[in-house]
């Protein structure tokens, strides 16, 4: 009487997690002054590739604007796609991966599973200080985007394509990373393996506590018999589910293979034979931070230490303190801004002399009054 309460319950868990629907009114104000700057904040809607609108936020520097030495620095352009021949351009044309020393770098956020383009709000900050852009958005499924249901990043790498496509079309963005936590995270290293080449490429990722396979995430789950209360979201419920079987957890392979095909129903994907970022993670070639937290009780070092093994890209990997879901703290937002400064270089007309990182910058909001008239991260 009770298995099938226990299956609804695990299809939803991997499908349908608890989904954060929420007023824009937290995403901040659309304009604030921060670092010397205006900031806007443009809302948008894209629609994927099975035609759902995907909502979007994008936070832009302004111009004028003055920087330490007085120096004032252009305004940028808020929608202004290149065409060729009259027409949008490929999103597999050489001309998106063009750059040139007047183009703001930018920062797309993905979002865990349970969570929205809102999460981006609390790196904001940090990506801003670098003189760069920041774009956030809702997967499909999630937050107050189309669709039913998530797939643990697999078809949110589609989404991904469609967003950079979106920004390698504008004249104002130059170089574009992703920084992606759990589901965001597994969603870069599927989007790099899909691309093969032909997807318009990442110049650097941050990816925070992505899972390397869902059949050692379910394992690890019923071994460790984690209630996990310190993690919230569909993970968490997940855990709490599949942990019921840990008196007798050879039952877990016949659970999951009841719950393959259904899932497979839904959203087209096989958790036991799709959901692998670690087999794909030798496809992946744009720089790599790694980020495991020490108190994560669902993702566990072996699965972050495995994807850094095998990453095919240059790479590096950060212990921080916090659990799964915890904001991350002032020293693992120091050490990511330090990564994306390596490795996205800002403009020349657009830097700043001062190059030291202001630790006021990590944390807060950026709309805090504290934050209007001082320098940014620079370069």
């Amino acid at each position: 009487g009770e298995r099938p309460t226990v299956y609804k319950a695990l299809v939803s868990a991997v499908v349908r997690p608890p989904r954060f629907k929420y007023d824009t009114g937290l995403l901040g104000p659309s304009s604030f002054d921060f670092a010397g700057r205006r900031i806007f904040r443009h809302d948008l809607i894209l629609r994927n590739k099975d035609g759902r609108r995907i909502h979007c936020s994008h936070w832009k520097p302004v111009g004028p604007a003055c920087g330490a030495d007085g120096v004032k620095h252009r305004a940028l352009n808020f929608n202004s796609p290149r065409t060729s021949g009259g027409g949008p351009i490929s999103p597999t044309s050489p001309q998106y991966n063009e750059f040139s020393p007047s183009k703001t770098p930018c920062v797309i956020f993905m979002h865990a599973n349970s969570a929205s383009r809102v999460q981006a709000t609390a790196y904001l900050s940090v990506v801003l200080s670098l003189g760069f852009s920041m774009f956030a958005f809702d997967c499909g499924g999630s937050g107050v985007s189309d669709g039913d249901f998530v797939s643990l990043g697999f078809h949110e790498a589609y989404d991904l394509l469609v967003v950079i496509a979106h920004l390698r079309a504008l004249s104002d963005v130059g170089n574009i990373a992703v920084w992606g936590h759990s589901m965001g995270a597994a969603a870069v290293i599927y989007y790099q393996a899909f691309s093969k080449g032909k997807w318009p490429r990442l110049d650097a990722c941050v990816l925070d506590s992505p899972y390397s396979d869902f059949r050692i995430l379910a394992n690890h789950l019923v071994t460790s018999n984690a209630m996990l209360n310190n993690s919230p979201g569909a993970t968490q419920n997940l855990a709490q589910y599949l942990t019921s079987f840990s008196l007798f957890s050879t039952a877990l392979q016949l659970v999951l293979d009841s719950i393959d095909a259904s899932v497979q129903s839904l959203v087209g994907v096989s958790p036991l034979n799709d959901l692998s970022p670690v087999s794909n993670a030798h496809l992946c070639s744009a720089p790599a931070l790694f980020l495991q937290a020490r108190n994560d009780k669902i993702i566990s070092m072996a699965h972050v230490e495995e994807l850094a093994n095998k990453y095919g890209g240059p790479r590096k990997l950060a212990i921080i303190d916090g659990t799964h879901s915890s904001p991350r703290n002032g020293a693992a937002r120091k050490f990511v801004a330090l990564y994306l400064k390596k490795h996205i270089k800002l403009p020349q007309d657009q830097r700043y002399p001062n190059s030291r990182v202001k630790d006021q910058y990590l944390d807060g909001l950026p709309w805090q009054s504290s934050f209007s008239n001082n320098n940014s991260f620079g370069q």
